[in-house]
């Protein structure tokens, strides 16, 4: 499988680095990207109010604002990717701050590592774990694209518990086609279950529930200090 092949959201994971390893974000790092995102919003107001008022009145706000920018800047520029060297057969943590400070340590062999892929709901989102890093994906198809790369490069060896669930089956990409990505059946063995995990919230309901609050924020200071 190319990588160039793979669908849009499973290339903005991985990665081919300049010697030919690939890397996946852990979930350590795009939670920094997260609050990042977050911090940046009360900077980006701070700079706006410190520009409308007097030198005096917004030193606060300029106080303010390199202090959320600061922090804004530090995470969205924290590095921590899994990568895998095929030519030590290893996984690295590697860790860097704007690609300084970098930090490579080896986290387990690929003969010890285990990929493994469950739904959490009858009809999805999928979950893929690697080295103890989980990924959750809406679409099979990008779920099952991910496996099959790590598979056929590094001989990583996969299991889901889809098709026979509770149990681990070996899930097998030897003869895979380019079309051949097809949902696993899950229907009957999901209606035998006593329980059933269903994912209410996850991270994108997360991100649009709370971004009417720093709107209405950033509105609300707009407004009080005469700005609008």
């Amino acid at each position: 499988m190319d990588y160039h092949t793979l669908p849009k959201l499973v290339r903005r994971l991985l990665k081919i680095t300049a010697h030919g390893n690939t890397t996946l974000p852990s979930r350590r790092q795009m939670t920094s990207k997260l609050f990042a995102l977050v911090t940046l919003v009360p900077g980006i107001a701070s700079v706006v109010m410190a520009i409308a008022l007097h030198q005096t009145t917004g030193l606060a706000f300029i106080i303010s604002a390199i202090f959320f920018c600061g922090i804004s800047l530090l995470l969205f520029g924290r590095k921590r990717l899994l990568e895998f060297d095929s030519a030590t057969q290893q996984v690295y943590l590697s860790t860097s701050l704007w690609h300084f400070f970098q930090k490579r340590s080896a986290i387990t062999p690929f003969s010890a590592l285990t990929c493994e892929l469950t739904s959490l709901g009858t009809k999805g989102p999928y979950q893929i774990t690697v080295a103890e890093q989980n990924y959750v994906f809406d679409d099979y198809q990008d779920a099952y694209a991910l496996l099959a790369f790590l598979s056929l490069h590094y001989k990583l060896p996969v299991t889901e518990n889809i098709s026979n669930w509770p149990s681990k089956t070996p899930l097998s990409f030897d003869n895979m086609q380019a079309f051949d990505i097809t949902p696993l059946d899950q229907t009957d063995t999901l209606n035998d279950q006593s329980d059933v995990y269903i994912e209410i919230w996850d991270r994108k309901s997360i991100i649009r529930l709370s971004l009417p609050f720093f709107f209405f924020t950033v509105l609300g200071a707009l407004v009080k200090y005469g700005v609008l």
